[in-house]
């Protein structure tokens, strides 16, 4: 009689894990699997080529293309192979030729521990190997820790390892137990279409060499490694991290996510903890928008971009670029939270907090659309150039909040500080002594809120406004200003309002936009409002923090009209409220500060 499992029991590794913890004792695997009998027909009507029920020394087989001897289970041809029960000390070997069939592992509680090799070990299997988790199953993989073999340089560094592409799917439970080194290896790809997924790993989580696509699922990682990483380095077409679906938590001792080439994140819910986090003090909400401290933490890699100098602690890491276009990610980094030299926002919620930089891109950053929030930062998005369309931004640091700036032009912000001008009332701007052209800021659109203690926007080049709202509170000390550039900012449309600090303040150029500049004593939580003399507002907004100064731009200024400048009183019958701030409405009650004209 064929035995047909419909359940199996796994006592102690059900569990998703939860906090970091490198190593897997065998005795969390359980001893022993009860199954009931099934009738032969099954065997041909489910596909099945093999049974295997795993019990040490009394395993049985039923089908073929196996063999089982020395606790080695060896597949060596592609088929499906139904696999359960407990095997102590040994492992599923693969070697099967076959270019055109599938070695299809069905597990169907399953748990394998070995101590000197990887559990799964996949030698030979061209035409993929495939994973199934089975509906209500838990299937467990544990290799131990050891010393690397001193005269092989071909051995297993993970439990679940693989020379050819490996797939996963199903409804089932996974849990990888990496002890020695990853939890998941492959040299080719790994694609993972569902399942639930835990992996506790001493060094990476889940290594594809040539990509790693995510396509459902969930995946829990905690590792001192990386927590998914590629690193082909010759084939151009390959070494990216796609993530189209699923849930994917990661708290890993490195980066989170790191690609030789490039991310793309199209919807699924992505969480990662990289680096233990950012230190600095956070509220935990970033609708409060409260100016946050944290600054650099010595321990980053923030002070060396070379690896072998300082371990990289960034959430998203991309060598090529990195592009969201949907889904929901929540970044926690020591270091940046999303690093390459071209950085894409199309879409998303976007929630990052981080000891470094929120965004950071060598050459150019680009939000067409989504929500981004950068709750903590030293810079907040920072990039030789700075593009943004559309889309919300909410961006709070400790520094600057806007940084357009390269390798090269590093100097410019020392020699602003001997060289500015302050505001007059319809002025013109300052500037800055060192000045790099390749350095932009470029706002046609959207809605971008920056909460800095350090310049608001800063620019080594200059900064163009031909669209969209842009509110800056910049810095409250006389060091830095809220505005802060080296060539020239030029606004020809939309609405732009700075408040900050008057020592170092900048205005800016209005091409077919009037501007309107004056000194005020603000102060945080007040209302405060530019109207028109039949009290219609240009902008009201609450505060979040003094200010000294003010810069008003606005297509919606008109030239032989004048304007006043209350604080207190409300605004009622506004169209729009975006975290306190009305574009519309009208502005009742008040004390009258200063007349604008």
């Amino acid at each position: 009689m064929l035995m047909l499992i419909l359940s199996a029991c796994d006592r102690n590794n059900g569990k998703a894990v939860t906090s970091l913890t490198y190593s897997a004792s065998l005795s969390d695997v359980p001893e022993s699997t009860t199954f009931q009998q099934s009738t032969e027909s099954t065997l041909s009507d489910d596909g099945v080529d093999a049974y295997v029920i795993f019990a040490d020394e009394k395993t049985t087989i039923n089908g073929n293309g196996v063999t089982f001897e020395n606790n080695i289970l060896t597949i060596t041809q592609g088929g499906i192979y139904r696999l359960a029960g407990t095997l102590t000390d040994g492992k599923i070997y693969i070697n099967s030729p076959d270019e055109n069939k599938k070695v299809k592992l069905l597990l169907s509680g399953v748990s394998v521990s070995c101590s000197g090799d990887a559990p799964i070990y996949i030698e030979n299997s061209p035409d993929e190997t495939v994973l199934i988790l089975e509906e209500g199953s838990v299937n467990s993989f544990s290799d131990t820790a050891r010393e690397i073999p001193a005269d092989s340089t071909d051995y297993a560094t993970a439990a679940i390892y693989s020379k050819d592409d490996l797939q996963i799917e199903g409804s089932g439970t996974l849990n990888v137990n990496g002890n020695f080194g990853k939890g998941i290896f492959s040299k080719n790809d790994i694609d993972i279409h569902g399942g639930i997924i835990n992996i506790n790993a001493a060094d990476d989580g889940i290594r594809g060499k040539e990509s790693v696509e995510i396509e459902g699922g969930t995946l829990n990682i905690v590792c001192g490694g990386d927590g998914i990483r590629t690193n082909e380095e010759t084939d151009i077409e390959k070494g990216y991290i796609n993530i189209s679906s699923g849930t994917v938590n990661i708290e890993s001792k490195l980066d989170g996510i790191q690609a030789t080439s490039d991310v793309v994140i199209a919807a699924g819910v992505l969480s990662v903890k990289s680096g233990g986090g950012a230190t600095g003090a956070y509220d935990g909400t970033y609708e409060s928008f409260a100016p946050f401290g944290g600054g650099r933490h010595p321990e980053s890699s923030i002070y060396s971009d070379n690896e072998t100098d300082a371990a990289s602690t960034k959430g998203i890491k991309a060598d090529e670029s990195i592009t969201v276009s949907g889904g929901s990610i929540y970044v926690d980094s020591l270091d940046d939270s999303i690093h390459s030299p071209i950085v894409t926002v199309g879409g998303g919620d976007l929630r990052l907090k981080s000891d470094d930089d929120g965004i950071h891109a060598d050459e150019l950053v680009t939000v067409t659309d989504g929500q981004l929030a950068v709750t903590q930062s030293y810079e907040g998005v920072e990039g030789r150039n700075i593009d943004i369309i559309g889309g919300t931004l909410v961006v709070n640091s400790s520094d600057d909040g806007f940084n357009a700036a390269s390798s090269d032009s590093s100097g410019a912000d020392a020699a602003n500080f001997m060289n500015f001008s302050l505001l007059n009332f319809r002025g013109n701007p300052g500037g800055m002594t060192d000045y790099d052209s390749s350095c932009n800021i470029d706002v046609s659109g959207g809605t971008v809120i920056i909460i800095a203690q350090g310049d608001g926007v800063d620019s080594n080049g200059s900064v163009t406004m031909t669209g969209g709202r842009m509110i800056v509170y910049g810095p409250t000390n006389g060091g830095n200003g809220a505005l802060d550039y080296g060539g020239s900012f030029t606004v020809s449309g939309g609405t732009l309002l700075a408040a900050g600090s008057a020592g170092m303040a900048q205005s800016v150029t209005g091409d077919g936009v009037e501007v309107l500049n004056f000194y005020a004593d603000g102060t945080e939580n007040t209302v405060y409002a530019v109207t028109d003399n039949s009290r219609n507002c240009i902008l009201a907004f609450t505060s979040v923090k003094r200010f000294e100064s003010v810069v008003l731009a606005s297509d919606r200024i008109s030239q032989n009209e004048s304007y006043s400048f209350f604080s207190g009183g409300s605004v009622s019958d506004y169209t729009e409220n975006i975290y306190g701030i009305c574009f519309d409405g009208v502005h009742s009650g008040g004390t009258l500060e200063a007349a604008l004209s």
